[in-house]
């Protein structure tokens, strides 16, 4: 990956990522633009190993990617 800044990075995907998306699997790589702000936050214990759990259990890729997974779906249900 590379940053280009705080707000915004360029990811690039190797084919074999992509061949299981609705992404046509021909293109070598992919760059996409992700507008990503850094935070802190301070949450419950019981939550942060719930979340912690469920990356060992490969539901999330990491801390980051379970919040913001939570979060959608509270926007969703709104």
């Amino acid at each position: 990956m590379v940053c280009l800044s705080l707000l915004s990075c360029d990811v690039i995907l190797p084919r074999r990522i992509l061949s299981h998306s609705l992404i046509n699997p021909t293109e070598s790589y992919l760059v996409m633009r992700l507008s990503k702000v850094k935070l802190s936050i301070t949450v419950d214990e019981d939550l942060l190993n719930w979340i912690d759990v469920q990356i060992k259990k490969k539901n999330f890729a990491n801390r980051s990617h379970g919040f913001e997974y939570a979060i959608s779906k509270l926007v969703e249900n709104k």
